[in-house]
């Protein structure tokens, strides 16, 4: 059988200091891992808890009106009727029916109940019956009625005061 000679002397390594710089590397690389997973947690959780708050609001802005209220019914369509009210509609009609002989003091409009309320002055009653007239005719203002009417005796040029109800036609 040949002969094995087997040296078992430990020779010194050529870098030593290798090792130790690739295990602290690891653990700086490991340290930088958690804690940018922790920032990352804690950003998770912050988002997360906005979202429940936003979910919060969301719901409570969602409720529905209770259906065993109606006057809170009733006043809600009664501000929607109104917001959604197309105003430039009727004063544009009033414009079209203006003319010389009239003068208008008041407009008290009711979007709940689509009903107008006008005042004014007339020169003559020939001018307001024309204003009538030209009310209905726009297209707007239905049933235009003369609800009060007297001459102001106390003015030179005694026009004739004038109280109108007529029924709006809205959009």
């Amino acid at each position: 059988m040949p002969h094995l000679d087997l040296d078992f002397v430990r020779t010194s390594a050529r870098w030593p200091w290798l090792g130790a710089l690739l295990a602290l590397l690891a653990a700086l690389l490991l340290l930088t891992i958690w804690q940018h997973g922790n920032q990352l947690g804690q950003h998770i959780r912050q988002l997360s808890a906005e979202l429940g708050h936003s979910q919060q609001q969301l719901r409570e802005r969602n409720k529905p009106v209770a259906a065993e209220d109606p006057q809170q019914l009733a006043a809600a369509f009664a501000l929607r009727r109104q917001w959604r009210t197309d105003w430039n509609v009727l004063f544009e009609a009033l414009e079209q029916a203006q003319f010389k002989g009239i003068a208008l003091q008041q407009v008290a409009p009711d979007a709940a109940k689509s009903q107008l309320k006008l005042a004014g002055e007339a020169l003559s009653e020939a001018d307001l019956h024309d204003y009538l007239r030209r009310l209905q005719q726009t297209g707007r203002l239905r049933e235009a009625v003369l609800s009060q009417s007297g001459v102001d005796e106390k003015q030179p040029h005694k026009p004739i005061q004038f109280q109108i109800q007529a029924e709006w036609v809205q959009p």
